[in-house]
């Protein structure tokens, strides 16, 4: 166990690669307002398959037929070329 919580004493918003998109920061917002939220953890672990399918498309791009996944490989993937300096 992570947190000594009971079931309803944690808000628990996940997403895949820890984007950052409007539809999380809304539910962060509203996590703050309606429960007075005072921490935010936000919490990864080691092989996450979003990076991965990112650093792939990266390497050898293909066609992704979600627009849902495009979405979260693109925003990965943008990052991932800006801080490590690729280029595509």
């Amino acid at each position: 166990m992570v947190f000594d919580q009971d079931i309803g004493d944690l808000f628990v918003i996940r997403v895949a690669g820890n984007i950052v998109a409007p539809s999380l920061v809304g539910s962060v917002e509203f996590a703050a307002n309606r429960y007075n939220t005072t921490l935010v953890v936000v919490m990864g672990h080691t092989q996450c398959g979003a990076i991965k399918a990112a650093l792939d498309n990266i390497e050898e791009p293909e066609v992704i037929s979600s627009a849902n996944i495009l979405d979260i490989v693109s925003r990965i993937s943008r990052i991932s070329i800006q801080s490590l300096g690729l280029r595509t």
